[in-house]
């Protein structure tokens, strides 16, 4: 394990490697009413887990459910679900994903099969229960880029990047945080590479280390990519790969999205197929 010196106070640029990760422990959620998960996201903290669903009878409805954690980052003390909200955003298919910013004011969601993304503002921080009006903007978009799959928000929360089967796009935030401030589509860097990287496994999850100088990429096959950059946060200047293949502890999943505790000392990975609504934990 990584000595935690070397990790904090803002050093995890050259301190996380997941040459380090050690599988800790994994955990499925029980189902809410809504049936399955389609995609999730657990909070900057280690303390919260959204679940997005869709049901379709007796009419298309989505919802995002919230699950708590009792211990920070310790995926084995995740509760049952604890709320639930249906969403009024116009969402012709299906959500693959959400994401907060860190402070649990706002909520991020990018439907399949629309222009449009939403942003919504949290009554009470963090409560799913209390999202308040939908924002929406909008990005032009077809075929395999119509989804985002996955997002990542920057620490200083000025960067926010959607990941699709396609491209990443990294959206500048106006007002650091507020997740409804982005505008358009951004900057877009073709993923191409890294699939061909992965032998043909789409990159289904993204994540940076603190200061945007480390990409990791999350496979379709239980591993994840790591690559250095020589510019931050711009995935066209990455090097070469070096792939961990943690199937052997995770299965040969859709490792769909990140999180990272603050020292870096942890870091969960969000399952969408084929054990829906698993959460798997790794220490650093």
């Amino acid at each position: 394990m990584i000595n935690k010196k070397l990790i904090s106070a803002g050093a995890a640029a050259g301190g996380v490697d997941l040459a380090n990760a050690t599988y800790s422990q994994s955990y499925s959620i029980t189902d809410g009413p809504r049936g399955f998960s389609r995609g999730g996201w657990v909070n900057s903290t280690g303390t919260r887990l959204y679940t997005t669903h869709l049901i379709t009878s007796p009419s298309r409805q989505h919802y995002i459910s919230q699950y708590n954690f009792g211990t920070a980052f310790d995926v084995s003390t995740i509760s049952n679900i604890v709320g639930e909200k249906q969403l009024t955003a116009s969402i012709p298919d299906y959500l693959s994903g959400c994401i907060t910013n860190l402070n649990d004011t706002w909520i991020l969601y990018d439907p399949y099969s629309t222009n449009n993304y939403y942003s919504q503002p949290f009554g009470t921080a963090g409560n799913i229960t209390t999202l308040g009006t939908v924002y929406t903007d909008s990005c032009s978009r077809s075929g395999g880029d119509r989804v985002s799959v996955s997002y990542w928000l920057s620490p200083d929360e000025t960067y926010l990047f959607m990941l699709t089967t396609a491209n990443l796009r990294r959206i500048t935030l106006s007002t650091p945080g507020n997740l409804s401030s982005g505008s358009g589509c951004g900057l877009v860097n073709s993923t191409s590479g890294i699939t061909s990287d992965m032998s043909g496994s789409y990159m289904q999850g993204v994540a940076f280390n603190s200061d945007g100088t480390r990409l990791f990429a999350g496979s379709r096959a239980g591993g994840v990519g790591q690559y250095d950059l020589s510019t931050a946060w711009d995935i066209s200047s990455r090097g070469s790969i070096t792939y961990f293949d943690f199937s052997s502890n995770i299965g040969s999943c859709y490792v769909a999205s990140f999180q990272f505790n603050s020292d870096y000392s942890k870091m969960l990975l969000f399952e969408t197929y084929p054990n829906r609504g698993t959460v798997h934990e790794f220490n650093l």
